[in-house]
């Protein structure tokens, strides 16, 4: 049995608005958009719920709230309900079966609740009560096996939302993520075949009162004949601790302090409805948008545009508003004239505001020493309008999203996306059937198709004149190489694309180490006819099988081969015999530099990566130094060049890591004092200010 320990649910009630809607036998539906079924209706003797801002996508499937009207005939204690169902009313975030609207009332009272239709309420989340059930995976009746599973996790009990699920591939070694296509759902075209045996699976947990996150791996397998019905419990148990924190909510963020002026500063700040996220007590960092935003545009969500960006609430249109511009202008006193040109790179649901701003953001609207004045302002009428986008120097980018799987499942996101166009369809040419094959919206600026044609792939989108039904198809050549991948094994996400020019390689098991040979050099010549004399240096930013070969290049380094005009032809072979040796990496005016990774979550989970790494070294053990303890605490190889440490010591970190020359027995540790500041965030990089030779 595995147990985690939640910290306490004293958190404020938050103040909405609940309904109901009739139904036969007064319960829930069994057909909501969290995919529960029949489970939809009777979880908790049917006091169920369809919710709005909880939902929060699906992640909110399962979530149980105390909630409690505020007129004459309620309870103090009010009801617990499930949400299992995504629903909206005049202005609620709780749509109850009748049987749940009328618990609120008092003894004898139901009738008059139940007249008012809509009522006011507060709610706070706590922890469910399953009579002694725990966690169970149940095989969605959509599975068709052994061609494709799908799972629906139910009676979690604990304040974790399960946000990612992964299945162990025991035939490469890894772990294969599983997609949410809805609610609380989970699926996988093309399950790993296990033989006789059973699948391994593990859960990413956040906890929704710390956000505390960690990977929890069942100890129950799933059987390697599963059929659709069939359900396991696995053997977690989450526990709940009560502990003394006040827990303030902006979205999906918790700010968490026992200081009462602390609070008093907190709430000033949560009036603004402004994205605040803390860094340590009595410091904030207004954070530039949403890493994990609907739009599905990861670290971009942030950065683009220098970090003016926006969530939008009806311009969203399904996804088909990301990636579109704005100016808008605030109408207050302290308002300027130019306002702020954003971004659409999140969704969110407000009931009285187009755009959510950060604070960054929504201070670039005021006048030169205006910004606190506007920060204060509760709500702030604004004007916008479309605008072109522009990203100078810059060409639209087709980036293979992180949950693609080589070659089954492929999913891409459009960015740079400049002018004034929407892209509303998007599809990929299949040599084979001399056709266009459409892929579908994922959800946000995400498309995807399943079993993609082999090779590169040429894609056109059809871009779309905003305001108008005038549009033209848009064609890309070979823009996705034939051995796409997302992030690539060795974790270096974008970097892993752009480094050294483009110019890199997956490597097979022997070169990639589990890891170790990540970032190594090679210098490659090859044999035919076409072949120059220099060749091609690469970087190792991949683990790839394929034709017994050695490297896996990517289209531009395979090309460097080649003779001048010759490069056509050189492709044409598709493989190619070569000669490679190992050579030190040179990065030119760019030291060593260190990059939380963005699964990071400060401060319970740090995760790290090295990028620039030069000379001829392997990195093949990394510590942390614990000022309280003074001493050395190792870091795990969690895959590929990522390392990651539990509850990290607190403070300025200082980490050493063990560099061992690959062609000499030598090797040493080298230190990097301070490197990671007090308040790291997922994202950022670092400078170690030095390099290696």
């Amino acid at each position: 049995m595995m147990l985690l320990f939640v910290l306490g649910y004293g958190q404020d009630y938050i103040c909405s608005r609940a309904t109901y809607f009739g139904s036969p036998n007064c319960q829930g539906n069994p057909t909501g958009a969290c995919g529960y079924g029949e489970y939809g209706r009777t979880a908790n003797d049917g006091y169920v719920a369809g919710v709005h801002r909880p939902y929060k996508n699906g992640t909110g499937c399962g979530a149980c709230y105390q909630v409690r009207c505020k007129t004459g005939e309620c309870t103090e204690d009010g009801v617990v309900v499930v949400a299992t169902d995504f629903g909206v009313g005049d202005w609620t975030d709780f749509l109850f079966p009748a049987k749940a609207y009328a618990k609120m009332a008092r003894p004898g009272l139901e009738a008059e609740l139940l007249s008012y239709g809509v009522v006011n309420i507060e709610y706070r989340r706590v922890p469910c009560t399953f009579g002694g059930l725990n966690l169970i995976i149940n095989i969605h009746e959509g599975t068709r096996y052994p061609h494709y599973l799908a799972i629906i996790i139910t009676y979690n009990p604990s304040l974790y939302d399960v946000v990612g699920v992964q299945v162990w591939q025991e035939e490469t070694k890894e772990w294969r993520p599983m997609r949410k296509p809805f609610g609380a759902v989970w699926d996988m075209e093309n399950p790993p075949r296990v033989e006789g045996g059973a699948y391994k699976t593990r859960y990413f947990l956040v906890a929704s009162n710390t956000n505390h996150a960690t990977w929890v791996e069942s100890p129950t397998l799933i059987p390697a004949n599963w059929g659709k019905g069939a359900n396991f419990e696995l053997a977690i148990e989450l526990l709940f601790a009560n502990v003394a924190y006040l827990l303030l909510y902006v979205d999906d963020i918790v700010l968490i302090t026992s200081s009462e002026k602390l609070k008093c500063d907190i709430i000033a700040l949560l009036k603004s409805k402004f994205m605040i996220s803390m860094s340590d007590l009595g410091k904030f960092e207004l954070i530039f948008g949403n890493f994990f935003g609907a739009c599905g545009y990861g670290p971009y969500g942030k950065t683009a545009n220098g970090g003016y960006v926006a969530a939008v609430s009806k311009l969203f249109r399904n996804g088909t508003g990301c990636g579109a511009c704005y100016q808008v202008k605030c109408k207050a006193p302290e308002c300027n004239e130019e306002g702020v040109k954003v971004v659409a790179t999140d969704h969110a649901f407000t009931y009285d505001a187009d755009f959510i701003l950060s604070a960054k953001v929504y201070a670039k609207m005021a006048k030169p020493g205006k910004e606190m004045d506007l920060l204060d302002c509760e709500y702030v009428n604004i004007e916008y309008e479309r605008v072109p986008c522009k990203y100078p120097g810059k060409n639209v980018m087709v980036k293979v999203h992180e949950h693609s799987f080589f070659p089954h499942y492929l999913a891409l996101v459009l960015l740079n996306q400049g002018g004034m166009y929407d892209i509303t369809a998007v599809e990929i040419y299949e040599e084979a059937t001399q056709e266009w094959k459409s892929c579908r919206r994922a959800y946000g600026g995400v498309w995807d198709m399943h079993s993609p044609p082999k090779g590169e792939l040429t894609m056109r989108f059809y871009a779309c004149g905003s305001g108008t039904t005038e549009g033209k198809w848009i064609v890309a050549s070979n823009v996705v190489p034939a051995y796409w991948k997302a992030a690539g094994a060795c974790g270096y996400g974008e970097y892993g694309r752009t480094v050294n020019d483009g110019d890199a390689a997956a490597v097979p098991r022997r070169l990639f180490r589990n890891g170790v040979g990540c970032g190594a050099c090679y210098k490659i010549k090859c044999k035919e006819a076409e072949c120059n004399d220099d060749g091609v240096e690469v970087v190792v930013t991949d683990h790839g099988e394929s034709h017994e070969s050695d490297f896996i290049l990517s289209g531009q380094a395979f090309a460097k081969m080649a003779e001048s005009g010759m490069e056509a032809k050189l492709k044409a072979y598709g493989h190619v015999n070569i000669e490679y040796q190992r050579v030190p990496c040179q990065y030119p005016g760019n030291n060593l530099m260190l990059k939380v990774h963005e699964h990071a979550h400060y401060p319970n989970y740090l995760a790290m990566i090295f990028y620039y790494q030069a000379g001829i070294y392997d990195i093949t053990a990394v510590e942390i130094f614990e000022e309280a303890n003074l001493q050395w605490r190792a870091c795990r190889r969690a895959y590929g060049a990522v390392w990651d440490m539990e509850n990290p010591p607190k403070g300025g970190l200082t980490v050493r890591f063990f560099a061992s020359a690959s062609v000499a027995a030598e090797a040493k540790w080298v230190v990097v004092a301070n490197v990671i500041p007090l308040a790291w965030q997922a994202g950022v990089v670092y400078d170690t200010s030095i390099q290696l030779s």
